[in-house]
């Protein structure tokens, strides 16, 4: 052939075809021969496309103009030149009606009809561009047209206007559409730059290489009669199943398979020409435009490979070293890096085979690998993991069944149950050293405040001996005297409020301390005698008799930390030492995370857990303390609830503030602990449905954090029937 990057094909009979150059040549081939075929006056010229209309009449575009050679072989150029409106001819094509439009590079789509003056449609008249890439004609008449350099790549005419353009907002992502194809069932079919896309009853559906295509960038869509699509693109010609892509819209599946075909198929090169447009023969046969001649495909003669290529995990190497895969494979803490080294076995183009992945314990889902044959994971956490791989064949053939190898990581120290242990007993010292210390500096302040009383008595005294003394002879010193008793009097009454705020503070300290102190005692000599029987008998326990030590245990230690938390949240907020850092945050973040934290214990109970918040509910607060305040709720909601309840999380807006509750079903609230619930001199031990044990700090610290974050706390509760605690966050600041 005369050139080698092949613009434009055109079947003029059976078998015979013209094949138009960048170089300006024109070829025909007939029966597989290469005839060179130029009119003179195409010499040179850039050709862009050829078009057979319905009279036989060819119509060849090339940038230097239009040329329309008649079945007699007369020649007729269009350009602007000869009064045409344009002459960098991009395509032309003939609609249902007999008129011909015409694609420019730079002035947009041109309509000719027989004894009508020409219309032209550009950017000044609603087109998106004037460099026209793509022509075609849907069931209704409508013209659509592919552009680019332009805003959005999709363009409909009707009735000679613009009367739509396709963009983001209508879901089409591609500012150019290289070819459109309208199939029989009036699906519209898109080849872009941002995947596949396909237009149906006026909704967009993008197959991008997410959905399993090979490439991004599709040039053109050609349908064979097998019920298959093929794709050209920069790296050989994909290959997908029409069923599965309607499926995929129809939501019966979620992605797509695509076989690729490249030179280790035949083809001379394989990177197709991304600015023409490919051909589906009469015969049935395929021809794609390639930088380098055409590659023609015949759908019907390509074999199909059915064999399911066994899979085979070749090696496990964990930091260098190769692991023998026959024993138990358990490693210590401290490996690095784990690679698996994988194959499939497939004699029939190896280089086709595809991968797919999941390390189950971390990852949730299959990975696709492609060719790739090996795959290293690092710093893996301690547990159990199970390696998978399967593969497929060159024709796609999936063997699901695969290849795996299982192994164990053992924990570090500090990721057992006795780290937690002891950093629970180092808090609880921890908290105690802190409660002794802010004693002692109370009670040193006490006493600096009554020698300050007592001194500034005796200075009274003095004061009044001397003034009494004095009285009759200097009369503006009894005055000033005067005045400065009634200042001391003040200041005698403010002491004697700290006094007794001090006094207050101090019996609900020993109060509190009191009750802290049994409550403490408890659990705490539960572990220590849980400890005492695993240290004296454990060689004489059974595994389970172990076991369910270890979950009492552990649940001790649970409920101890809760309380702790508790206790050292609102000794922080007692001495005002807890940072406040309002930001604004998505609420129902915050609500599943709690959800997830205290599933444990509500699956113990049997309780279930339900978010009804209003959607997108956004807050200004401190995450921390909200934190806190559900944590708090939803697990007095868990303790006073019976086993098989339910437990809600709503919202609902009020003016610039969300109102949260936190409904139960649970035992509800006596009128006697109503009198009594927030109140800081009458906390007590509460016990829950399952005996579970509180002191009520929880109540107190949420509704100071409440009234920290400028909202408050409120409930509604009747005994026997359940209770709803509402607090309220700010919108906005």
């Amino acid at each position: 052939m005369p050139g080698k990057v092949v613009n434009a094909i055109h079947e003029i009979d059976s078998n015979s075809y013209l094949v138009a150059f960048d170089n300006g040549s024109l070829s025909k081939i007939e029966n597989g021969v290469s005839i060179k075929s130029n009119s003179n006056s195409l010499s040179g010229k850039r050709i862009r496309h050829i078009l057979k209309d319905r009279s036989k009449n060819l119509w060849i575009s090339t940038y230097s103009g239009l040329l329309k050679i008649t079945e007699k072989k007369e020649e007729t150029w269009y350009n602007e030149e000869t009064g045409f409106p344009g002459t960098q001819i991009r395509m032309a094509f003939e609609d249902s009606k007999g008129n011909i439009w015409v694609g420019t590079r730079n002035n947009g789509l041109i309509k000719t009809s027989p004894n009508k003056p020409n219309i032209i449609f550009n950017t000044s008249n609603g087109l998106s561009s004037n460099l026209i890439l793509s022509i075609d004609e849907d069931r209704e008449g409508n013209i659509l047209v592919g552009t680019s350099e332009g805003i959005m790549g999709l363009n409909v005419i009707s009735g000679d206007k613009v009367q739509g353009r396709y963009g983001e907002k209508d879901g089409f992502f591609s500012d150019i559409v290289f070819n459109i194809y309208i199939d029989k069932e009036n699906y519209i079919w898109l080849a872009t730059t941002t995947g596949l896309s396909c237009l149906y009853k006026g909704k967009f559906t993008n197959f991008t290489t997410k959905q399993g295509l090979a490439d991004d960038a599709i040039l053109d869509v050609l349908e064979d009669n097998f019920g298959y699509f093929w794709l050209p693109f920069s790296k050989g010609i994909m290959r997908v199943k029409k069923q599965e892509l309607l499926d995929y819209i129809d939501n019966k599946n979620s992605s797509i398979h695509c076989q690729v075909f490249d030179k280790h198929d035949g083809m001379k090169v394989s990177e197709c020409n991304p600015t023409s447009q490919s051909l589906k023969a009469k015969d049935g046969s395929l021809l794609f435009p390639t930088i380098d001649g055409i590659a023609q495909i015949d759908p019907s003669s390509i074999p199909f490979n059915n064999f399911i290529p066994p899979v085979i995990i070749e090696d496990l190497i964990v930091d260098n070293v190769t692991i023998n895969k026959n024993n138990s494979i358990e490693f210590q803490p401290g490996k690095k890096r784990f690679t698996f080294n994988y194959t499939a076995i497939n004699l029939f183009e190896p280089e086709k085979v595809e991968f797919k992945y999941m390390l189950e314990g971390f990852e949730d889902d299959w990975v696709n690998a492609g060719n790739n044959r090996t795959i290293s994971y690092t710093n893996l956490s301690h547990g159990s993991y199970t390696f998978k791989v399967i593969a497929c064949n060159n024709d796609g053939v999936w063997n699901n069944t695969g290849s795996s190898i299982s192994f164990s990581i053992e924990p570090r120290f500090i990721e057992t149950v006795w780290f937690y242990i002891l950093i629970i007993i180092t808090i609880v010292i921890l908290v105690w050293l802190s409660y002794r210390a802010r004693i002692r500096q109370l009670r040193n302040r006490q006493k600096v405040l009554e020698r300050i009383i007592e001194k500034r008595t005796r200075e009274l005294v003095e004061s009044n001996r001397i003034l009494e003394h004095q009285k009759n002879e200097i009369l503006s010193q009894n005055i000033e005297l005067n005045q400065h008793r009634e200042e001391i009097q003040i200041q005698a009454e403010s002491l004697e409020d700290q006094k007794t705020e001090l006094e207050k503070s101090n019996a609900m300290k020993d109060k509190l301390f009191s009750i802290i102190a049994h409550d403490l005692r408890n659990p705490l000599g539960n572990i220590s005698g849980i400890l005492e029987i695993l240290v004296n008998d454990a060689t004489r326990l059974k595994p389970t008799e172990k076991e369910n030590i270890l979950k009492n245990l552990f649940e001790i230690s649970k409920s101890t930390y809760h309380l702790l938390e508790n206790l050292l949240q609102w000794s922080l907020s007692q001495r005002d030492l807890i940072d406040f850092n309002p930001v604004s945050f998505d609420l129902a973040q915050i609500v599943e995370e709690i959800i997830q934290q205290v599933i444990p214990f509500s699956q113990k109970k049997k309780i279930s857990i339900k978010s009804e918040l209003v959607n997108n509910t956004k807050v200004y607060a401190d995450t921390n303390m909200v934190r806190t305040i559900l944590r708090n709720l939803v697990n007095n909601s868990i303790k006073f609830t019976q086993e098989g309840g339910e437990i809600i999380i709503l919202s609902k807006i009020n003016g610039n503030f969300v109102e949260i509750g936190i409904k139960d079903n649970g035992v509800g609230i006596s009128e006697e602990r109503k009198k009594i619930l927030f109140s800081p001199l009458e906390v007590k031990t509460t016990y829950g449905t399952n005996n579970e044990q509180g002191i009520g700090l929880g109540l107190m610290i949420c509704k100071e954090f409440a009234e920290k974050n400028g909202g408050f706390i409120r409930y509604d509760s009747k005994e026997g029937e359940g209770s709803t605690f509402y607090f309220t966050l700010k919108i906005r600041p």
